[in-house]
């Protein structure tokens, strides 16, 4: 925790830099830093930052909407209005995309939302996490020359002709979204001179470029949706080597315009491009790639491991003087031709190149190559610049199951996953009786179709992906379902079970009795028929009236309940064995002895499981019970018939 504070309070940070913590709503950015300035609205850090030199100062943007109301609420000059020489830094940070915007007032759409002027060009302006929104006929630009931008959405509310992004001669630009109108002449991206990078990010605009000037910039795992141009740039020489980069993008034209362009101005340049896909609507318009020049500095376009199909030219080159070439290997292209416009213009096609229809299929945005795309492993090898395709998923892969790895041509890897399969059957399995089977089977490459076929242990089949099915056997049982995908791959899923009559097995377990017992054990017998029992009594002076016969069963059962007197006798010899009986002058001289005799024998039906207690009157036959010793033995049998133990309690009828 420690350590996590001293970071927080910015130590990294030079002398003197300030972070101003802007509040919206009286809620205040959740990382604020103590010491932090906390006075100021977003418009007054923007100016305090602005009045100091060769700092870097942060401004931390709570969650909430802010308004550019006058047009220049947010402008930020590094150079302090009017130093030239000045490095002044400044980050902006809101809470994320989601939660701090960032707007322009509808009164001042021809205004930018947020402005950086940059006098020194040295000076670093950075925002990240949070939205730009831009009202309905903005004709301005929504972020003005930052030098980076991280997470951040640019968002149009309505028509518009302005542009989103305005960058700065350098820096990265990354996990933007940028949703323009696909008409009426909005921009993505414009202005760069040199040593950009825009990376990961989602991009629909009618021009995804305008007035754009690259060298050594570089375009990586974009996804562009364009209305009427894509990626169109002028290559200069304002770099070392003149060279840009367009490389894991997937680019949609939609308006018959050029999807990529490269034009040549102020010196030789190439533009290189690979791992993409170029798609427009149709063959009977645009161009998918172009190169040309202003002058007599060469251009060179070279495209590699690339898809480029449904243009009227699919590659164009066009001099103005010099040299115009492209040159294309490793790709699927598919068009009506390409255009070759007058000397100096060359389109080398190399004989790696397929010429067909690539067989995309659309799933969430992106264009997947399908299982039989001409684009599988046609890649070079040699290219192994990124080990991640557009959809993060690995590259190169196996597509063609011939046991080489070698990559696709385009912005998607084609997986050549199996496919993946449930199985589950509803119980009770009986023989005779139809059983419902469910399965479920999807492929994860997209466009492939996972085939059923349940097979069962008798030796029928079923193509339904949820069959019905009868056995007519009693035992044990499996059923497999196999997928079998578009690309020959399969996977199983697997039901066992056992077939049997449908009838529960038969009861054999006997029922049990416990804890039988008189509540109270001693009491007297009522001296009527419909007297009731006086149990609960406490403390009587007397036994009370009647008791309870209290047991527990195992299950539900009807028991048989014998009541024996207990009589004093004598031991009476009978042949060679001794028995008990009452007192006679014949056995007179006889050890005393203990014997029973059986009163009656009473039933009662549906006592349920658990503990239960019957009521006794001490009466039986509509007789008392004499006053004496006796014994209650319960005998329990369940409904199967089966029958439990006897267990005894004892008793004793009082005068």
């Amino acid at each position: 925790m420690v350590v996590v504070a001293l970071a927080a309070l910015g130590f990294a940070a030079p002398a003197g830099a300030v972070t101003y913590c802007v509040s919206n709503a009286g809620m205040g950015p959740s990382n604020c830093p103590l010491g932090a300035d906390t006075t100021k609205t977003f418009a007054q850090a923007i100016a305090a930052a602005q009045a100091s030199t060769t700092l870097a100062d942060t401004i931390l943007l709570a969650p909430g909407t802010y308004t550019n109301q006058t047009g220049h609420d947010f402008d930020f000059d590094s150079g302090n209005g009017g130093a030239p020489n000045a490095l002044n830094d400044l980050t902006i940070q809101g809470a994320g995309p989601t939660l701090t915007t960032i707007a322009q007032s509808a009164g001042h759409a021809s205004s930018n939302v947020i402005t950086f002027s940059q006098s020194s060009t040295a000076a670093d302006q950075e925002v990240d996490d949070l939205t730009v929104s831009m009202p309905p006929g903005f004709s301005a630009v929504g972020m003005f020359d930052p030098s980076g931008v991280h997470n951040v959405n640019f968002v149009a509310q309505g028509a518009m002709s302005g542009t989103a992004l305005r960058m700065a001669n350098r820096g990265t630009f990354d996990h933007m979204n940028i949703a323009l109108p696909l008409t009426g002449g909005a921009s993505a991206l414009s202005q760069p001179n040199v040593s950009v990078t825009v990376a990961d990010s989602t991009i629909t605009a009618d021009h995804t470029t305008s007035n754009f000037n690259a060298s050594e910039d570089v375009f990586r795992n974009l996804r562009i949706h364009a209305g009427t141009s894509g990626l169109v740039m002028t290559l200069s020489s304002s770099g070392v080597s003149g060279v840009a980069t367009i490389d894991n993008v997937q680019l949609v034209i939609d308006n018959g315009g050029t999807a990529i362009g490269a034009t040549a101005s102020t010196g030789p340049a190439r533009l290189n491009i690979t791992n993409t896909t170029v798609a427009g609507s149709t063959e009977q318009g645009g161009i998918g790639i172009a190169a040309a020049t202003t002058g007599a500095n060469p251009a060179t376009v070279n495209v590699r491991n690339s898809i480029v199909a449904h243009f009227q030219y699919v590659f164009s080159a066009t001099p103005a003087a010099g040299t115009a070439t492209v040159n294309v290997a490793h790709s699927v292209m598919y068009a009506n031709g390409f255009f070759v416009g007058g000397p100096g213009a060359t389109v080398n096609i190399d004989p790696t190149v397929q010429i067909a229809i690539p067989r995309l299929v659309s799933s969430g945005g992106l264009l997947y190559p399908a299982y039989n795309s001409p684009a599988i492993d046609i890649g070079d090898p040699a290219l192994t610049n990124l080990s991640t395709d557009l959809a993060g998923q690995g590259r190169p892969v196996d597509g063609n199951g011939d046991g080489d790895a070698l990559p696709d041509a385009g912005a998607i890897e084609y997986q050549r996953r199996p496919p993946v399969v449930t199985a589950a059957a509803a119980p009770p399995f009986v023989v005779s009786s139809p059983i419902a089977f469910t399965g479920t089977a999807t492929d994860p490459d997209p466009g492939d179709v996972a085939t059923p076929q349940w097979g069962f242990s008798d030796g029928s089949t079923a193509s339904a992906l949820s069959p019905s099915h009868t056995f007519s056997a009693l035992g044990p049982f499996t059923a497999t379902l196999t997928a079998t995908d578009s690309s020959g791959l399969t996977a199983q899923a697997q039901v066992t079970g056992t077939i049997d009559t449908g009838k529960p097995p038969p009861d054999k377990t006997k029922p049990v009795v416990k804890n039988v017992r008189f509540d109270p054990a001693t009491f007297r017998a009522s001296p009527k028929a419909n007297t009731a029992t006086t149990a609960a009594a406490k403390k009587p002076k007397r036994p009370p009236v009647g008791s309870k016969l209290r047991f527990t069963l195992s299950e539900t059962a009807s028991a048989v309940i014998v009541i024996d007197a207990k009589r004093q006798g004598r031991i009476t010899k009978s042949g060679t064995k001794k028995l008990c009986k009452a007192k006679s002058a014949s056995n007179a001289k006889g050890k005393a002895c203990t014997y029973y005799t059986t009163r009656a024998k009473l039933k009662r039906a549906h006592l349920g499981a658990g503990a239960g207690s019957i009521a006794f009157t001490g009466r039986i036959a509509g007789k008392a019970l004499a006053p004496g010793a006796y014994r209650a033995t319960f005998t329990p049998t369940d409904p199967a018939g089966n029958v439990g133990a006897p267990v005894s309690a004892a008793f004793t009828v009082s005068r």
